[in-house]
C-alpha cells in the first residue's frame, strides 16, 4: 500500500485578484517541480455547484457558479513521498511564496493533511 504524504489547501481569493493567484499557483508549482520528491500537484477552481440533492438522485449536472459572493475557491492537491519531505517543502514555498499569497486572500487557508490511502 502506498502512503505517501498528501496536503489539500482550500484558498478563498479575492474576486479581483484571481488571475493574479493563478499566476502565483503556476510560479508555486514550476518552483516544487523542481524538487524531485514532489509525486503530485494539482489545484481546482470552484466554478459550479450542486443545485440540490434531489438533482444528485435525478444524475443532474451540476449548475454553473453564475456570481461571486464573497470569494472565489481553489483546492490545491499534492502529495510526496512522506512528512518530513512535506515539512522542508512547505518552509520553502513560505519563504518564496507567502507574502504574494497573503495578499490575495480573504483568510488564511485551510490546509488538510495526511497519508493517502488508496
Amino acid at each position: 500500500m502506498n502512503n505517501n504524504f498528501v496536503e489539500v489547501s482550500i484558498y478563498q481569493v479575492k474576486p479581483d485578484k484571481t488571475k493574479e493567484f493563478e499566476e502565483v499557483i503556476k510560479e508555486m508549482k514550476t518552483f516544487l517541480e523542481e524538487n524531485s520528491e514532489l509525486i503530485n500537484f494539482k489545484v481546482m477552481k470552484r466554478t459550479h455547484r450542486i443545485k440540490d440533492y434531489d438533482s444528485i438522485k435525478k444524475g443532474e449536472p451540476p449548475v454553473k457558479i453564475k456570481r461571486i459572493i464573497k470569494s472565489v475557491k481553489y483546492a490545491l492537491y499534492w502529495e510526496m513521498n512522506d512528512e518530513e519531505i512535506h515539512g522542508k517543502l512547505t518552509k520553502d514555498i513560505f519563504q518564496e511564496f507567502r507574502k504574494r499569497l497573503n495578499k490575495l486572500l480573504i483568510v488564511p487557508e485551510d490546509k488538510y493533511l495526511g497519508e493517502r490511502i488508496i
